[in-house]
């Protein structure tokens, strides 16, 4: 992982999924999460991908916006940005909850360090950590209020 255990620790911590867990439930994410990186202006995920893996910011800015840019035909103009995600949000939660294709694309704003935590291990930790599906529940709640 990207710096250190307690930085990682740290970003858990503050997290709107994860820092309402208690420090044990949040110890099991933090055996499950591998390092990502990405660099500013490249797109993590496009609407309509597999939900794979949700991703926690580390470091860095990503930028949640309704259009692809060129490759779609698109110019940047055309990009609407919907939310910037910094240190400690999570992003791609809601495909691994629904088991639908990416709902928005997301693009790095700035080089960005993330924390990814596969499908398989979100599933394991919804149906043995009961504290997770939970937190989890109140976090997309929150998202849909926004």
């Amino acid at each position: 992982m990207e710096g250190n255990r307690k930085q990682t620790e740290a970003i858990l911590a503050q997290s709107p999924l994860f820092g309402s867990l208690p420090e044990g439930a949040r110890e099991l994410i933090l055996d499950r999460l591998e390092a990502a990186r990405i660099e500013s202006g490249e797109w993590l995920m496009r609407k309509g991908d597999p939900g794979d893996a949700l991703y926690l910011v580390e470091t860095g800015r990503l930028e949640v916006v309704r259009g692809d840019g060129p490759e779609s035909g698109m110019d940047d103009e055309a990009i609407e940005i919907l939310r910037v995600l910094g240190p400690g949000a999570t992003v791609g939660e809601l495909a691994l909850v629904t088991g639908d294709p990416r709902s928005a694309s997301v693009r790095a704003s700035r080089d960005s360090g993330l924390l990814r935590l596969s499908f398989d291990d979100f599933r394991e930790l919804m149906t043995t950590v009961p504290s997770f599906t939970s937190a989890l529940v109140s976090a997309l709640g929150r998202q849909l209020q926004a």
